[in-house]
C-alpha cells in the first residue's frame, strides 16, 4: 500500500482555547479524547480527503509508565507550535522491514490508543525513525472511522485537504537521511527543492541561506516561526542599520547562532530530523480564496484554492 498522510501535530497550551479559536477561524472542530497514558489530550480537524490536524495538549495528570503507547506529552514541552505528522499504512511491519532493508534505523511497532469522550477505546500502532517525528508511521488496529470521525469534515472556510508542508532544514544530511527511507518507493519524488511522499509535497529550504533571504525580505516572516523569540530582539537591530553591509553579516552571524541554540533545544526536546517545520499549505475549493492563517502561537497556515481540481 502505498502511503498516505495521516495527519499534522499541532501542540497547543491549552485546548478548549485552541478550539474556540480555530472554529473562529473557520474550521470545524471535534473533541478527540485522552491518549493511554493519561499525559496528553487532543482534538481534530477532519478533512475530506481523508487527513486532518491534531490539536495536541497536555493535561494535568502525570504519566501513566504502565500504559501503552508513546508518551506525546514530551512534544507539548517545547511550547506552541508544529510537533510533526503521520504516515498512515495498512502493513506497518512490512513497510518497518523494508526501511531497516534501506540502512535506515527504525523502532519496532508499538501499540497506542485513547478513549473517545463517548467512552470509545481506539488503537493504533506507530513506529518511528529514530526520535524523528517527522514522519512517523501509523496502522489502525480499531475501525479508522473511529479515530478519524467522517460526519465532520465540512468547513465554513472552505478547506478541503492538507496539500504540503514547510521545512527549515539545518542538517541537510540529517534531512536527507530521513527521506532516503522512501528513495526507491513508486509513490516517492525528489526535486531540487521538495520531496513528494504519498501524495504530500514536503518543500524544504536551507536555512542559513534562503530563509535570511526570506527574513529580509518580509519582516512578518518571523511572526509564525517557531524561533521568533531566539530572533526578536537581534533583528530589531537589525533593522535600524540595515543599510550597513557590515551590520548585515554580524546580525546574520548572530541569528544563525540563535538559531542553532533553539534547535539544539528543540532536538533535546524530541525531533531529529534535521530539520522545524514551519508552515502548512491547505487546498480548498475552486471558489476559496488565497489567505494565510495564525490560529495559534507559532503556527502559519495557508489555504489556496482549487489545489485538488
Amino acid at each position: 500500500m502505498p502511503f498516505k498522510l495521516d495527519h499534522v501535530i499541532i501542540s497547543v497550551a491549552d485546548l478548549p482555547q485552541a478550539i474556540d479559536v480555530y472554529r473562529e477561524v473557520g474550521f470545524t472542530v471535534l473533541p478527540g479524547g485522552v491518549h493511554a497514558n493519561g499525559a496528553t489530550q487532543n482534538a481534530l480537524i477532519c478533512f475530506q480527503d481523508g487527513s486532518y490536524l491534531e490539536l495536541l495538549a497536555p493535561t494535568d495528570q502525570a504519566v501513566n509508565g504502565e500504559a501503552e503507547g508513546i508518551d506525546f506529552s514530551k512534544l507539548t514541552v517545547r511550547g506552541e507550535g508544529f510537533m510533526g505528522y503521520a504516515l498512515i499504512t495498512d502493513d506497518l511491519e512490512n513497510e518497518v522491514d523494508q526501511i531497516r532493508q534501506r540502512g535506515i534505523l527504525i523502532e519496532s511497532p508499538v501499540i497506542g490508543g485513547r478513549t473517545r469522550p463517548d467512552g470509545s477505546e481506539i488503537r493504533w500502532k506507530t513506529a518511528f525513525m529514530g526520535k524523528s517525528f517527522s514522519p512517523f508511521f501509523i496502522q489502525d488496529l480499531t475501525d479508522r472511522t473511529l479515530r478519524v470521525p467522517d460526519h465532520a469534515r465540512i468547513h465554513p472556510n472552505g478547506v478541503l485537504g492538507i496539500q504540503g508542508l514547510y521545512f527549515s532544514v539545518v542538517d541537510m544530511p540529517r534531512f536527507e537521511q530521513i527521506y532516503r527511507a522512501f528513495a526507491d518507493r513508486e509513490d516517492f519524488e525528489r526535486d531540487e527543492d521538495y520531496f513528494l511522499i504519498g501524495g504530500l509535497y514536503c518543500w524544504f529550504e536551507n536555512y542559513s541561506q534562503q530563509l535570511l533571504e526570506r527574513v529580509l525580505q518580509q519582516p512578518s516572516f518571523l511572526s509564525p516561526n517557531p524561533f521568533e523569540q531566539a530572533f526578536e530582539e537581534s533583528f530589531h537591530s537589525f533593522l535600524e542599520d540595515s543599510q550597513s553591509e557590515k551590520r548585515l553579516l554580524e546580525e546574520q552571524e548572530m541569528m544563525v547562532a540563535e538559531f542553532d541554540q533553539v534547535y539544539q533545544q528543540y532536538q533535546e526536546c524530541g525531533d531529529d530530523n534535521g530539520s522545524v517545520m514551519t508552515e502548512i499549505l491547505l487546498w480548498g475549493a475552486a471558489g476559496v480564496n488565497e489567505t494565510e492563517l495564525q490560529p495559534s502561537k507559532n503556527v502559519k497556515i495557508s489555504i489556496c484554492g482549487g489545489l485538488g481540481d
